[in-house]
């Protein structure tokens, strides 16, 4: 009846019936960028999902995240495992012999205002070029990876064989479960500094 009456009310003769309309997923993956992912993991079995999605996205032939391509490459079962060492302490002063072989990863509190915000950088130990850095309000381990993550897309790390060593101090944005996910997604080894070895970071250290 209050249907009714507010049909009359308003001039509406009668309710129409209509198809209802799908939902709209934004941002959602077309089949053609689906399978383009599958396509290009199957004729390169050793990348990993990073090196698939940056590719892909450099060709423009996608724009998915790299979490996007990781689940649908393991819905597939097209992930690659890593089998990576187990992350230890060095028993001396890390020692490089070419260029972005050590990239060196450290914090450093940086005086703003009333407060502190927080300078992350990555050098490389062979050159001493700062490879990436970054002032922030919080040092999580997010933070950090996003460094990293920069530093190597700086230098190419997506489209090189040979892999890194990540060399940091015992932190425990070093230490956290992510951040090591992080790297073993990678397939990068992290080293440690020895406990109370600041030198062991001695580039790093000099440059803050």
């Amino acid at each position: 009846m209050k249907i009714l009456s507010f049909c009359t009310l308003f001039g509406v003769d009668s309710l129409v019936d209509e198809k209802p309309i799908a939902k709209v997923i934004p941002n959602k993956l077309l089949t053609e960028e689906e399978e383009a992912i599958y396509e290009y993991a199957r004729f390169h079995p050793k990348q990993r999902h990073r090196e698939i999605q940056f590719n892909l996205d450099r060709g423009g032939l996608t724009t998915a995240s790299f979490s996007s391509v990781y689940r649908r490459l393991k819905k597939k079962g097209l992930i690659k495992e890593h089998h990576l060492k187990i992350s230890k302490h060095k028993k001396g002063r890390p020692t490089a012999t070419y260029a972005h072989e050590i990239p060196l990863v450290d914090i450093t509190f940086v005086p703003v205002g009333n407060g502190f915000w927080y300078l992350i950088a990555v050098i490389d130990l062979y050159s001493r070029y700062i490879e990436g850095s970054d002032l922030s309000a919080t040092m999580t381990s997010k933070d950090v990876q996003k460094v990293i993550d920069f530093a190597l897309l700086q230098y190419g790390f997506y489209e090189k064989e040979d892999k890194p060593k990540i060399h940091s101090d015992n932190g425990s944005q070093m230490k956290a479960k992510s951040f090591k996910a992080f790297l073993k997604d990678l397939g990068i080894l992290n080293e440690y500094s020895r406990p109370h070895v600041p030198e062991d970071q001695a580039v790093l250290e000099r440059f803050f």
